[in-house]
């Protein structure tokens, strides 16, 4: 037990390794983070937070540009590791920014997205019991050559019960918000879609919002889907880990 109680708490690797009785005996693992709900795709600069959002959830802001564009930045939130990511770097392709926020309170504020000119879409979703640390475990990838086969880059969580987000963008002019289909995801449970986002203004674009959840520690192996349109993506994933609270 000294070994156990000899840990550095104030150390967020081990916040996020273990869970402490008083006693200083090992309790269950925390339990997954747990899909709040997303808000409405919008082409405007400002992005709501999913209505059921409470202080202390997650938020994930998913704006899709022109590859060519000024990646989007929104005062107060942070990038990925990774983000954004950029298929073609041209007006022939889309660039991926991936944020996160914390909800400070029960109506948290709108984001405001600046960057591009050439145009935006946007979507949030919202995620609870999630670790102060979010996305230590992410992973990134490109197809530059079109196809209607969208795929993952695999990624390895570094602690059981985590929440798996991922997001594909897609640069054709299409305001549909059914051109993904079939998320398959063999290394996560509860597989499903989160919503898309889509628009015609200037070069047009749009993504797909994707989640799943991963027991165990180790690799999650590729997810994949199927668009109805070919075309080049900017990929991203990222493992959110479960909150843990330690004994004082």
């Amino acid at each position: 037990m000294s070994i156990i109680r000899s840990l550095d708490r104030s150390i967020e690797h081990e916040v996020n390794n273990f869970k402490l009785r008083p006693s200083g005996v090992l309790k269950a693992w925390p339990a997954t983070p747990v899909y709040v709900g997303a808000a409405s795709a919008t082409t405007s600069t400002t992005v709501a937070w999913p209505a059921d959002a409470v202080t202390g959830d997650l938020g994930i802001l998913v704006v899709e540009c022109s590859g060519a564009d000024t990646a989007a930045s929104a005062s107060g939130w942070t990038h990925f590791t990774g983000s954004p990511v950029v298929d073609v770097a041209d007006a022939t392709g889309s660039k991926l920014s991936v944020m996160w926020k914390f909800a400070e309170n029960n109506s948290p504020a709108s984001a405001s997205i600046t960057g591009p000119t050439d145009h935006t879409t946007s979507r949030m979703v919202a995620f609870r019991n999630v670790s102060v640390v979010p996305g230590r475990v992410t992973a990134t990838d490109t197809k530059t050559t079109a196809s209607t086969t969208v795929t993952w880059p695999s990624i390895t969580t570094a602690s059981p019960n985590n929440m798996v987000v991922l997001a594909a963008s897609r640069p054709d002019d299409n305001s549909s918000a059914t051109v993904f289909s079939a998320f398959t995801a063999a290394g996560l449970t509860g597989a499903a879609e989160a919503g898309e986002a889509g628009t015609v203004t200037g070069n047009g674009g749009g993504f797909v919002i994707c989640y799943g959840t991963r027991a165990a520690m180790g690799s999650i192996g590729t997810s994949t889907a199927t668009s109805s349109v070919s075309t080049t993506n900017a990929l991203l994933v990222v493992a959110l880990e479960p909150s843990v609270a330690l004994p004082a």
